[in-house]
């Protein structure tokens, strides 16, 4: 699992040794996604002792640490929350995590240890500011903003009937929605600054992270899901498709996908054109809870069937599946580091998974790569068998010497500057006032639709022709010809960008570099820049 922290402009460059530091982590990093499939040689490891919680108690396989106790407390002592949890946060630096409990308290807990830090008053979600100094905490009549280092109360914003409350505005700004209605609050100082009146939600299912968007449905049994554009109060998107009213949402980090749970399926939509990309099943009762990964490789489940399992966005398969609660699952959460995943549960804890060790287990890492293992595993990164894929990236990452020159040389070969441009002069003549020029546009970008597909869609929001319209919305409703780039190979660049992000040297940033500005997807571009961002 790879999440780089994205550094802001004006940041200092990392010093010498936390370019060591970092560089060691990556390493560590590797190493702890190598599976047993890679090197089926090695000797069997030794039988690792049992781990066990604060209280003595065994944690189930997969488990770092348990957050409360599965046993009643005794002799008046609290063992963390006396009822079940239903919201996660991680602090930013991932050393802490609040839950909150239907006991009406919000527990602060050290994430590595399980060592309860803090009990506050709280019954509504709960999240820490993105520079770690604030905690906020919703109450029925109240958001109340607490301080992250002595957790002392600094200000309370007052509700009617409070229904969510989201940072947004790099967290300087707390979006509001009282008894259905918006309200955007100044952080700092608890102020009002707007009101939305244009909109008012019955169901809401969650705010995307910058805090724009808005999923929510019209009623209690709606299956249609609405997102509309909060600070214009303009619906986005109607996405339809769901069997019964979903039970849960979760926005990918970009605001570019949203995944919905229902009965006991999860269908994921692509918001900028309204298609549904997935529909995921594998849990037997509804599905409470949702999050996607920092860097939406990957989203996470928790189910009423008391399981937790791991997705491969790309692929839609399963990857995991976390057996560990006696009850239903009700929140999960990922660390902002993307290496960590939470789990609350109506059995009154929380459990706090490793995502790597959950998906591949954890062995050495495996030695160089022979020319023949080397094209097994490049050839494994085309398919949507999702377990496998994920192998084949930690196994290339891990020997660089090899990998990097094959992808050079492949990258290559698919892609140059001048592709680029030939579609943006395809998508210019569809306008052409010669028929014949705008047909041979048209099959030529339906030869590429795959790659290109960002490019039209561009084009589609910005054009004002009814006829490049119109052409434009033919070719993505069809299927891609068979002479351009396949689904497998767009599957194939993606997890690639994942390898080149893992090795993180200078030649894996020259290859980044070439995807980020030559490759005819803007969704391609925009990975390996991410990709690029999180290297520091």
């Amino acid at each position: 699992m790879i999440a780089g922290t994205i550094c802001a402009k004006g940041h200092r460059a990392p010093s010498a040794a936390g370019r060591f530091v970092a560089a060691l982590a990556r390493a560590m990093l590797v190493t702890a996604l190598l599976a047993p499939q890679i090197s089926r040689a090695q000797a069997p490891a030794a039988p690792q002792e049992a781990r066990v919680d604060l209280y003595g108690d065994p944690l189930p396989a997969g488990a770092l640490v348990r957050l409360g106790s599965i046993k009643p407390a005794e002799g008046g002592t609290e063992r963390g929350h006396s009822l079940g949890i239903y919201d996660l946060a991680f602090s930013p630096d991932g050393r802490q995590l609040a839950t909150r409990g239907g006991d009406l308290s919000v527990r602060v807990w050290e994430a590595a240890s399980g060592k309860e830090i803090v009990k506050l008053k709280g019954g509504r979600p709960v999240e820490f500011t993105r520079d770690g100094q604030f905690l906020v905490v919703g109450d029925d009549k109240r958001v109340n903003i607490h301080s992250a280092q002595d957790w002392s109360l600094l200000r309370s914003i007052a509700c009617k009937e409070l229904i969510l409350a989201k940072l947004a505005g790099e967290g300087k700004q707390l979006l509001v929605l009282d008894q259905g209605v918006p309200i955007v609050y100044d952080v700092a100082t608890g102020d009002e600054v707007r009101k939305l009146d244009s909109l008012r939600v019955i169901k809401a299912y969650g705010f995307s992270p910058d805090g724009h968007l808005l999923a929510y449905a019209r009623n209690l049994s709606d299956t249609l899901v609405q997102v509309n554009d909060v600070s214009k109060g303009e619906l986005v998107r109607a996405l339809t498709g769901s069997r019964d009213s979903p039970k849960a949402a979760a926005f990918s980090a970009d605001g570019r996908l949203l995944a919905c749970g229902g009965r006991d399926e999860i269908r994921i939509w692509e918001l900028d054109t309204g298609i549904e990309v997935a529909l995921l099943q594998g849990h037997e009762k509804a599905v409470g809870a949702l999050a996607f990964s920092p860097d939406g490789r990957f989203l996470a489940s928790g189910s009423w069937d008391k399981t937790i399992r791991l997705w491969e966005v790309l692929s839609g398969r399963e990857v995991a599946v976390l057996d560990g609660h006696t009850n239903f699952v009700n929140a999960v959460a990922f660390s902002p580091d993307g290496r960590l995943l939470a789990s609350g549960s109506t059995d009154r804890t929380a459990l706090v998974w490793d995502v790597s060790q959950a998906i591949l287990g954890k062995t050495p890492a495996a030695g160089p790569l022979a020319d023949e293992k080397l094209k097994e595993f490049f050839a494994d990164l085309t398919g949507v068998d999702a377990r496998k894929a994920i192998v084949a990236v930690a196994a290339l990452a891990g020997d660089p010497e090899h990998t990097l020159p094959y992808t050079r040389t492949h990258v290559a070969e698919l892609f140059s500057p001048t592709q680029r441009e030939k579609i943006l002069q395809w998508i210019k003549d569809l306008d052409s006032p010669e028929f014949m020029v705008r047909e041979r546009a048209s099959e030529q970008l339906l030869g590429v639709r795959d790659t290109a597909k960002d490019l039209l869609l561009k084009e589609l929001k910005t054009t004002g022709s009814a006829e490049v319209r119109f052409r434009i919305r033919r070719i993505l409703a069809r299927p891609q010809a068979a002479t351009g780039l396949p689904a497998a190979e767009v599957r194939r660049i993606k997890r690639l960008i994942h390898v080149l992000e893992l090795i993180g040297t200078a030649e894996s940033k020259e290859v980044l570099e070439v995807l980020a500005k030559d490759a005819p997807s803007e969704e391609i571009n925009r990975l390996a820049k991410r990709a690029l961002e999180g290297r520091g």
